[in-house]
């Protein structure tokens, strides 16, 4: 499995991510976890909207343009590193939770119990 698809550049540390949470200028997050890993999920990162990773390509045409978007799956590795390519190849700043879900748990992060909004591209109108 190739894990450095993006330049590092393009990762946010989990701590940044949590210390922008609830500003105004907080990045929107999205949890494109597998279907599989997110229907067993029990946590989740506060304010983040669900997004297929199938879904996503789809989902940059509805996304805003001014504002970042961090996407986030187990680790960091594969899922979401796509998912910013997507994104950016659709116009969407984006980058990639470093070390995924996983690493916001274990750095003691705050998370959620309530699933996340499923972003759905086929609702909006591009």
């Amino acid at each position: 499995m190739d894990t450095a698809i993006l330049d590092a550049s393009l990762f946010v540390p989990p701590s940044h991510l949590a210390a922008s949470i609830g500003r105004a200028d907080a990045p929107l997050i999205l949890d494109v976890r597998k279907a599989p890993a997110f229907e067993a999920a029990r946590r989740f990162i506060a304010g983040a909207l669900r997004v297929a990773p199938d879904q996503v390509a789809q989902a940059g045409a509805c996304l805003p343009r001014g504002r970042l978007v961090v996407a986030y799956c187990v680790h960091g590795h594969e899922i979401s590193q796509r998912a910013v390519l997507a994104l950016r190849q659709a116009g969407v700043a984006a980058e990639c939770l470093e070390g995924g879900f996983s690493a916001w748990e274990e750095a003691g992060l705050p998370t959620m119990d309530t699933l996340p909004q499923t972003l759905d591209p086929a609702g909006f109108k591009a």
